[in-house]
């Protein structure tokens, strides 16, 4: 209730310990160091989970979860097998296997998924979710957010106003990051008008801070601090994001990077809302240290991003890595690895939208660095 997986955490190791509920503990504790990244020891105990009841299908799903975290792809196909040999047919099951599918890049797969959504129940309006962040990970953000509304639309009709605000949210979340302010403004108040729950006010005070709304997400920000003084999550995940971006916003990259200190030991951990991604406070780090001028140190955050697919899956943050990647080598003066890593980017975007701020500003930065380094290379 108060959030605190520490404490959480340690209850449920005292009642397998007395052998109270084993299943049912191995599971909520299993979930809880998912929570906090720990994937390896979740692992051990879903997989009990899976023997003692093989019938209960969150274990199947955060152990699939699990396990695409840690790019263990064939395993979780595994897995999911499995639970499909024992006609588990969920939601959240069908979500696994998309994300899955998008991982190997097999489109037909994904579209087979999202085919099966009308047999069950509740998987339209998730897996149409779960399909604009695929358009927005390849730059198509006008079909996104038209996706988004339609399954926030699906969602209100099915009597789940948390669900679709949660889903507009994290819709204003993509598009904050896209730099279509405007639009993430408008999604973000769509949002408010149909839940306040933590995780909508969590991301409303990300999109207000990343769309320099300075003064409202600093309210929003100390709001959350005060009504969750023990959620381990905000405290120690999100707060410490939110606030770095706002020193971001306000130009002080430097006590950005220190705020984030605080997050560093649980930046792998997943969010409770799993379509938006773990290695978010990675991120901002990379930003910041973009923003303090030391090119060499952002290109690792970029890549710890792009090192881990299974984890940032098909969110927008996943593709942005290769721009930040690009711009740490163009900061850090190596420029044939900053063409080639904005040339993976613009591949990734090939169909993007025109217009997309943060394409165009991509785009004048290449071009900048191409005609520097074909100046430099003239015979003096």
């Amino acid at each position: 209730m108060t959030g605190d997986l520490y404490k959480a955490a340690q209850i449920y190791e005292l009642r397998i310990q007395n052998n109270q509920n084993v299943p049912g503990s191995l599971a909520n504790l299993g979930s809880i160091y998912t929570n906090m990244g720990r994937f390896d020891r979740a692992a051990e105990q879903l997989r009990e989970v899976v023997r003692l009841a093989p019938t209960r299908s969150p274990a199947y799903v955060d152990l699939a979860r699990i396990l695409l975290a840690l790019n263990r792809i064939d395993e979780a196909g595994t897995v999911l097998a499995e639970a499909d040999k024992r006609e588990l047919h969920t939601d959240q099951l069908l979500q696994l296997n998309f994300w899955r599918a998008f991982l190997l890049h097999d489109n037909a797969e994904m579209q087979r998924f999202l085919m099966q959504t009308s047999d069950v129940p509740g998987a339209e309006p998730l897996l149409l979710s779960a399909q604009a962040n695929t358009e927005a990970y390849f730059g198509r953000l006008n079909r996104a957010h038209e996706i988004s509304s339609l399954a926030a639309g699906l969602m209100v009709h099915e009597g789940a106003k948390e669900s679709a605000a949660n889903c507009l949210a994290e819709a204003a979340v993509r598009e904050a990051e896209a730099g279509d302010s405007k639009q993430a403004r408008d999604s973000l108040s769509r949002a408010l008008k149909l839940a306040h729950n933590r995780d909508v006010v969590t991301l409303s005070a990300l999109v207000m801070a990343r769309t320099g709304d300075l003064s409202r997400a600093q309210v929003v920000t100390e709001q959350l601090d005060k009504l969750y003084p023990s959620d381990t999550m905000i405290q120690r995940y999100w707060l410490p994001t939110i606030r770095a971006e706002l020193e971001l916003q306000r130009g002080n990259p430097s006590k950005a990077v220190n705020i984030l200190d605080a997050a560093a030991p649980l930046e792998l951990a997943f969010p409770q809302t799993l379509s938006v991604p773990s290695l978010y406070p990675v991120y901002v780090r990379g930003q910041a240290y973009l923003a303090a001028g030391d090119g060499k140190v952002a290109g690792a955050e970029f890549q710890k991003i792009i090192d881990h697919p299974g984890m940032v899956l098909n969110f927008l943050l996943a593709s942005l890595a290769h721009l930040g990647r690009a711009r740490a080598y163009a900061r850090a003066g190596d420029f044939a690895s900053a063409h080639d890593a904005y040339e993976q980017f613009f591949s990734l975007w090939k169909d993007a939208d025109a217009g997309i701020p943060v394409l165009v500003q991509a785009k004048q930065e290449d071009q900048r660095l191409v005609r520097a380094h074909a100046e430099q290379a003239k015979p003096q």
